[in-house]
């Protein structure tokens, strides 16, 4: 295989090719390519293929529990529109609630899942899909899957790995800036682990 010579002399050039890729992403996310004929803003389109994710292919993030993703794990994977607010992501809950593509419920403050309402991203109410939501959800995963298999055709797996870790650390130092790489990638082989290990919902 051919030696390739070294593209980044400095991390600046990395940090700006996320920003130029997200540019270019959005030109082909936001059309009939990826949505089909289904007629909901992005912001939303994202919350529905989060939850199939979580709940029928076993996504580590954001993830399942007891069938449901709770408020807050909605709200630290979001990344359309504008992220992380509480007031926004109930009002996009409320509109996919009424148009019966999902449902929202207080979280039991007895058995298992009462666990769910404290600590760091404990929340007081949790979401699922109704079977409505699973028929908007599900193809437009697949065209998604589709596209990122024609986007990055013909690039080697390692190279694969090797983007899905960089980017990993950009939002890992964003949160705390004495993660390590090491660290990192670490927990990610161990997220993998455990997420292969889990049964999704059929």
């Amino acid at each position: 295989m051919k030696t390739m010579k070294k593209l980044v002399k400095h991390p600046v050039s990395s940090i700006g090719s996320v920003y130029r890729t997200r540019r270019d992403l959005h030109q082909v996310t936001v059309g009939p390519e990826l949505l089909g004929n289904c007629n909901l803003p992005m912001e939303l389109v994202e919350i529905l293929v989060d939850l199939y994710g979580a709940i029928y292919l076993g996504w580590p993030d954001p993830r399942a529990r007891f069938g449901h993703v709770t408020f807050r794990d909605l709200l630290e994977t979001s990344v359309h529109g504008d992220t992380h607010s509480d007031a926004l992501l109930s009002l996009r809950l409320r509109r996919l609630k009424g148009d019966n593509l999902l449902v929202v419920q207080p979280i039991p403050q007895r058995g298992q899942a009462a666990e769910l309402r404290s600590g760091p991203r404990g929340s007081r109410s949790w979401v699922r899909l109704t079977p409505e939501g699973v028929k908007v959800a599900k193809p437009i995963w697949e065209r998604y899957m589709k596209l990122a298999e024609w986007l990055l055709e013909g690039v080697p797996q390692q190279d694969l790995d090797a983007h899905y870790r960089v980017n990993a650390m950009i939002s890992a130092r964003v949160k705390s800036r004495s993660v390590s790489y090491e660290t990192l990638v670490g927990d990610l082989e161990a997220s993998m682990a455990a997420a292969d290990t889990q049964t999704p919902t059929s």
